[in-house]
């Protein structure tokens, strides 16, 4: 089984790109964990304490442990540990030394970070909506993927583009 993890900063199309590369390869994705847990405490910037972090790191490897039993040559994956980390340094200005650990340890076979250039979406828990916000966040975690030696392929332009585009790098991972 290939393991293609996609990673990038709010508002990206994260999670849209993982559902349809998942459909379109006929297997299973795992959900942003993150996400969740600030959906089921309503908002991430002012409810998330810094305690929360670490156990999102790991609920999120045990629901890729699960969806691997499952998956179709294919996983699937929305977000990892150094996002995790990313988003506990940018809501509650602390790292994590686990969340390093679990990013050591963990291991994709594509990396594909979306660089924020599609329209900024207001879901009601999000909040880093400005348009230089958005960039400066994304050359933070550009820097954090480059500091741990990381390989990615950056992906731009509208959703179909993404799409097209993230499959042609699956396709030659194939």
């Amino acid at each position: 089984m290939k393991k293609v993890v996609v990673v990038g900063t709010e508002s990206c199309g994260k999670s849209t790109l993982t559902r349809y590369l998942a459909k379109m390869y006929n297997t299973v994705f795992v959900e942003e964990y993150g996400r969740t847990i600030c959906e089921e405490v309503g908002g991430c910037d002012t409810i998330l304490t810094k305690e929360y972090f670490p156990h999102i790191a790991y609920a999120h490897k045990m629901k890729e442990y699960e969806a691997g039993k499952q998956a179709n040559k294919l996983l699937f994956i929305d977000t990892e540990a150094v996002v995790t980390q990313f988003y506990s340094e940018l809501y509650t200005g602390h790292s994590f030394p686990v969340l390093d650990e679990i990013a050591r340890e963990q291991q994709y076979d594509l990396w594909l970070l979306l660089k924020p250039d599609v329209a900024w979406v207001d879901d009601g828990l999000r909040v880093h909506g400005a348009e230089q916000v958005r960039w400066d966040n994304h050359e933070k975690l550009c820097r954090m993927l480059d500091e741990r030696g990381i390989s990615y392929v950056t992906i731009t332009g509208d959703y179909a583009q993404r799409l097209t585009a993230a499959m042609q790098h699956v396709n030659q991972l194939l």
